[in-house]
């Protein structure tokens, strides 16, 4: 019985921390939905500017349409900010981001991504980059 109790537990824990594969249409349209959930989206990137996000596609980007986003931290290094080689090879580049996604209306409408665990640039530049922290979801 303990066996089975434990074997439960351990499943469970890797299912709650599994990405889910979503659209951002779909996190955008239903952000309480994924609130606390691992999840992976597809879309632009912008790390210049004051906040970082996920952009639908490439015209919200470039219009900086941030009805069209989610906020999400991107901290590699203390000196990320500062870090243009990083910075060039991701900005404005269509990119799966995986990452633990909140939904607090009052903090953001739209919802943000308290941290992630990967970014990677979609074909044919491939770029990825994984913070050096332990993951948090896979």
């Amino acid at each position: 019985m303990i066996k089975f109790i434990a074997s439960f537990l351990f499943f469970v824990s890797i299912s709650a921390h599994t990405a889910e594969v979503i659209s951002i249409v779909s996190l955008l349209a239903n952000p309480d939905k994924f609130h606390g959930k691992c999840v992976q989206v597809a879309g632009v990137i912008g790390l210049e500017f004051e906040l970082p996000r996920i952009y639908l596609n490439r015209e919200s980007y470039n219009g900086r349409v941030i009805e069209n986003s989610v906020s999400q931290p991107v901290e590699l290094t203390d000196d990320w900010y500062l870090n243009d080689e990083i910075k060039s090879k991701f900005e404005g580049k269509l990119v799966r981001y995986k990452g633990v996604f909140w939904y607090e209306p009052n903090r953001t409408p739209n919802g943000y991504f308290s941290n992630f665990v990967l970014i990677e640039t979609m074909w044919p530049d491939w770029q990825q980059v994984k913070p050096n922290r332990k993951e948090k979801c896979l």
